[in-house]
């Protein structure tokens, strides 16, 4: 699968809601016991600087729907120190596969 490139903006001190909703031949895509993280780096496969992930509770757990959601805290959007940055959203599934689903420039304003 290659994965999607889209542009992800940011308004600091905003909150920063997420939400995706993967399917695959029209059928969603059961995410149930996937681990996701949309990881801002640096540059494009660089350095992390921000994690989202159901891990770290800024996003829910997925279930069978396909849906991903969740937030970036107003708190910590405000204390966003970099202009332009990278990002990638990765799934890992309970068999140890990892899907990048989406990717692309990050954009704080």
């Amino acid at each position: 699968m290659i994965p999607a490139l889209r542009p992800f903006l940011v308004f600091r001190g905003d909150t920063r809601s997420v939400w995706w909703r993967w399917r695959s031949g029209g059928r969603p895509v059961d995410l149930t016991g996937c681990q996701i993280e949309l990881v801002i780096e640096d540059q494009m496969r660089g350095n992390a600087i921000y994690t989202v992930s159901v891990a770290n509770g800024k996003l829910d757990s997925p279930g069978d729907s396909g849906v991903i959601r969740g937030a970036i805290p107003a708190e910590d959007t405000a204390g966003f120190t970099f202009a332009e940055a990278y990002y990638r959203l990765v799934i890992t599934h309970p068999s140890g596969a990892i899907t990048t689903l989406l990717h692309g420039p990050v954009t704080v304003r």
